[in-house]
Order: C-alpha cells, then structure tokens, then sequence
C-alpha cells in the first residue's frame, strides 16, 4: 500500500446554490489521482453507494455471488489499484448517517481523503467552503507502487531447493517463497493430470506459461515447482518453448475485462485478450505473473494497469460466470503429440518420489542411471548404502512428499547447502 498521505474528511455545503458546488468540484477533481461520485436519489443501502463508486471506476460486471455481497475493501482494493487518494461524494444527503460513517472509517483508513458534499440538511459539523477548496493546489496523479521484489534464492537442484530456502531465509522470505513454490507445484501436477496434457507440445506450452516471470528469483522459484512436478510424474522436463502470440490486440475485449470487479476474472479476460491464449492455460497463472505493466512478455496498456495493482500476488486466473468456453480468436489448439520420452533414470526417480521408504537396487540399474543417482546422491538428495538408493529427508520435503508438507525445520540433518551454482 502506499504511505500514508495524512488522509481527511471534510463536508462542503452551499444551500443557495447545490449546482454550483456541483460543477465545481466535477472540474477541480476528475482527473489526476481524484475521482467524483454523485449519489443518486434514494440511496437506503450500503450496498448501492459501493455500487455506484465501483460504477465511477467503470466497474460494472461481476458475479451474482459478488453483487449480493458486495463490501467496503472492494471499494478499497480499485480505488488504491486506481491511484486515487482524493474521493469527492456529492449529493450526500441522499445517503444515511450510518453508511456515510461506513465509508469514512473504511475509506480514510486506506488513506484515502473524503469531500462530502451536501445540497441540504447537513449535518451539525466542521465545514469547508468551496472557495478555500478552489484555492488549494490541483490534486497530483498518483500511480500505486510495484510489488515488492523476490529475495534472492539458493540455485539448488530443484528437489532440495525447498529445504535450502529454508535454511537461507528469514521467515517471512521463506513463507513467501515456498506459498509460490507449492502453488506453481500444485498448478503443474493439476496440469499433468489430463493425458492430453503431458504430450510434449502441449507440456513445453504450459511451462512456458506457468514459468514465467521478469524477476529471476522468481522464475527460478516456478522453474523449481514445475520440474519438481515433472519429475514426479516420469516424465522428461521439456525444453523452453517461445509462445506465439497474436499480432493484433482486441481492445473491445481489453475494455471488457477493465469492466470486471473481481480481479481475477478481469486479469483473466485481458490475458486472453492480448495473448489470444486458451482458457487452460490462461488457468496456469497467478496474480504474481502481472507487474511492472506487462504479461507473458506482452506490455499492458496503460488503463490496464489497475488490474495489475488490485491482483493479489498468489491469485489464479480464473474466467467469468457465463465465459464463452470457444476457441479465442488467434489461439493454436494443442497439438496432440507424444509424451516427452522418458528414459530409466526419470522412471526411478518418479518411483523414489512416489514414497517416502521406497527402496531401488542399483544392481539391475544402467550405468548411465547410476551415475545420475550417485550425482543426485552428492547433493544430498538420494540416499546409497549397499548399492541400494532411497529418496533423502531433504527430497521429501523439497518435493512436497504427503507427510512432509509442514515438518519442523531441518536442524540436525548436517546436509551442505547447495552452492549457487549447482543446477
């Protein structure tokens, strides 16, 4: 969030002449990091004033679920994705005592300033006059900062990478790390589960998607799911693929996906509509993907950008209620080709990560194979005595084997921290 801007609320009345007041402050403060709402006649719920500042932002779909339940920090969440700190409320005699004190404590506590704005029956309170309004300076625009960037992680091999972070970070870099770890992991497996999805062409395509990121540490971070993933399935991790995205944009589309209240529906909507994705895929990324005004290496227009700044960073993308499940305009379909090739070492591995006792001979092994389990082996992450390999306390963890989810940190193991360098 921004840092605090000494947020206020002030009430303006003028009785003789409502109109005036009006019009001056439309001109004063709708542009810039300001905004003006009119309320309309008859304003009895909370519900109706959120509506109609969400409306103001040009919000105007959402999901039956959302438009019944409709809350404050939705306001909140666009006005800051917006960069407005100065909220201009006309017509308030038309809205309740109550909710107008919602809006006040809601809006001034993500520092936000507040103009009420009365035609009549005020209430007995401090006032402003619109002249010393006028006479302040213009409102400066404001533009919501980026998130804040990855910690830099350990380059481990991607099966002790877990353990290694949390050997290496504090706390909360940790917990921060391993929610995007676990989620790029979660979101690769969900992906594998359809046979479709492990033909080589489709795989390279949704790697390419689910690992993308301009922050290195952070495509170090989904690189390290995805092939956790891979790995734990038998299959080879398949090499980086470049996506093919249309020539041309569907900016009618682009504005129909600014119109949304949820974030994810609407971030969903623009990725579609500047990449010409499939729906499944546009499904493999997260609220972290969008930043720094671009997506997929594709930049976001300008109006775009809010969508960027209301998205929670480990958000999914997720389509509408009544989305048009059809093929979009410029999009490939996935090819249906055969599974990457899988060689004896990937088919151990996968048994190895399958469970935790799981015990592989080395007698009746290829001499290639054991010489990537005795690489693997060096890192800490398999086991060897007598010739027979199991998987380490440290894989297990790293790779999210059930039971090692959330184990009390590694202390005693004496295992060596990866070297940034190994891969």
């Amino acid at each position: 969030m921004p840092p605090p801007i000494s947020a206020s609320v002030e009430v303006v009345f003028d009785p003789a002449d409502d109109l005036h007041v009006v019009r001056q402050l439309r001109g004063r403060y709708s542009t810039g990091g300001a905004r003006v709402v009119a309320m309309p006649p008859n304003t009895r719920t909370t519900r109706t004033v959120i509506w109609t500042i969400l409306h103001s932002l040009g919000k105007c779909k959402a999901s039956p679920w959302l438009l019944s339940n409709l809350a404050w920090i939705d306001v909140a969440r666009w006005l800051y994705a917006h960069g407005v700190h100065t909220l201009v409320v006309l017509c308030c005699q038309h809205v309740s005592p109550e909710t107008l004190y919602e809006l006040e404590t809601t809006i001034t506590g993500f520092d936000v300033s507040l103009i009420l704005a009365y035609g009549r029956d005020c209430p007995d309170r401090q006032r402003t006059t619109i002249a010393t309004l006028m006479e302040r300076p213009q409102p400066p625009a404001f533009e919501p900062p980026d998130r804040d960037p990855w910690p830099e992680v350990p380059r481990s091999h991607p099966l002790r990478f877990r353990h290694d972070c949390e050997q290496t970070l504090d706390a909360d870099e940790f917990s921060r790390v391993e929610q995007l770890l676990a989620d790029t992991h979660a979101a690769t497996a969900n992906w594998l589960a359809a046979p479709l999805h492990r033909a080589s062409d489709t795989l390279a395509t949704a790697a390419a998607v689910l690992g993308h990121a301009q922050d290195p540490n952070q495509r170090y971070i989904r690189h390290c799911g995805i092939e956790i993933a891979v790995a734990s399935d038998g299959l080879t991790v398949p090499k980086p693929t470049t996506l093919q995205m249309p020539a041309a944009q569907d900016d009618l589309a682009i504005d129909a996906a600014l119109t949304e209240i949820e974030p994810e529906h609407a971030a969903f909507l623009l990725v579609e509509a500047l990449t010409g994705l499939q729906q499944s895929l546009i499904r493999l990324m997260g609220g972290d993907q969008i930043q720094n005004g671009q997506l997929l290496g594709v930049p976001l227009p300008a109006k775009a950008w809010p969508v960027q700044h209301a998205l929670a960073s480990g958000a999914r993308l997720r389509p509408p209620p009544g989305y048009d499940y059809g093929t979009p305009a410029g999009s490939k379909r996935l090819a249906n080709s055969e599974p990457p090739p899988s060689t004896e070492f990937q088919h151990v591995l996968a048994r190895l990560l399958s469970m935790r006792r799981q015990r592989e001979p080395g007698e009746d092994l290829q001499q290639e194979t054991l010489d990537r389990l005795d690489d693997l082996a060096s890192l800490g992450i398999v086991d060897q005595h007598d010739g027979v390999y199991r998987l380490s306390r440290v894989a297990a963890y790293s790779s999210f084997l059930p039971g090692h989810e959330r184990p009390s940190r590694f202390t005693t193991l004496d295992v060596p921290v990866a070297s940034r360098e190994t891969n």
